[in-house]
């Protein structure tokens, strides 16, 4: 497994999914490497050419302070939308528990 560090410009994006306001992905690829994976398609987004999905991992740095909770008021937040949002090395990491806890409070639909 291939472990990098991603610097992200948003950790909280705009979603073109119907219904969906905005997606949180807090990394890109997966440790699992599921065979019926419907995520394998995003490998040709990232930078891992040649390699494939279920053996990398991009651990998303972000500022957590840039997350403006107040912003997702009355919106509808996806939750992984092309990762587990609970990977093993979540437990080490915790991107996914930090967003959640930023989140914690406002009128957002997660």
């Amino acid at each position: 497994m291939k472990i990098n560090f991603r610097e992200a410009k948003s950790i909280i994006t705009k979603s073109n999914i119907p219904q969906i306001d905005f997606v949180i992905n807090p990394y890109t690829g997966c440790q699992h490497g599921c065979i019926y994976c419907y995520a394998e398609f995003m490998i040709r987004f990232t930078n891992h050419k040649g390699e494939k999905w279920g053996e990398f991992l991009d651990i998303k740095q972000f500022e957590l302070d840039k997350i403006k909770p107040q912003r997702y008021d009355g919106k509808r937040i996806l939750l992984s939308s092309v990762t587990d949002p609970y990977l093993p090395l979540e437990k080490k990491y915790q991107n996914t528990r930090k967003i959640l806890e930023k989140l914690v409070g406002t009128e957002a639909e997660v």
